[in-house]
């Protein structure tokens, strides 16, 4: 059971956490032809993988709306969500910093990192709440 005076911060995490997926996703979805000039990297040679990593950051932008529509559910989705925050966070960081991609887009992998660490603060307040 998560405290009551954390409920509404936890319900708009996930729900901004939702949004961010959804937009990050549907922005390279619809607009990487375009974006990727300007980053100045060329695109990629499978777009079918590329579009694939991103549909499914955007369903997983879906579990967190679930999140937070039932915070006392769904918790495998949250340790998922960290895991795979914390796998693109460093896949951009070194991807970054070895020229593969636009350092720019070290930032969004930042995003997620902060994004991993208040999911697993989720985690560990509904833990210690639940003994």
């Amino acid at each position: 059971m998560i405290p009551v005076s954390k409920q509404g911060y936890y319900t708009k995490l996930f729900t901004i956490g939702a949004i961010w997926n959804w937009m990050a996703a549907g922005t390279f979805i619809l607009g990487y032809r375009l974006i990727f000039p300007v980053l100045g990297m060329p695109p990629p040679v499978y777009p079918a993988f590329f579009l694939m990593f991103l549909g499914l950051c955007f369903i997983f932008g879906n579990g967190y709306h679930w999140v937070s529509r039932d915070l006392g559910r769904n918790h495998g989705i949250v340790k998922l969500g960290i895991i795979g925050k914390l796998i693109v966070f460093g896949g951009l960081t070194w991807a970054g910093l070895t020229g593969q991609v636009s350092p720019i887009l070290i930032a969004p992998g930042v995003v997620d990192l902060v994004f991993a660490v208040l999911y697993l603060g989720f985690l560990r307040n509904v833990t210690t709440s639940e003994v």
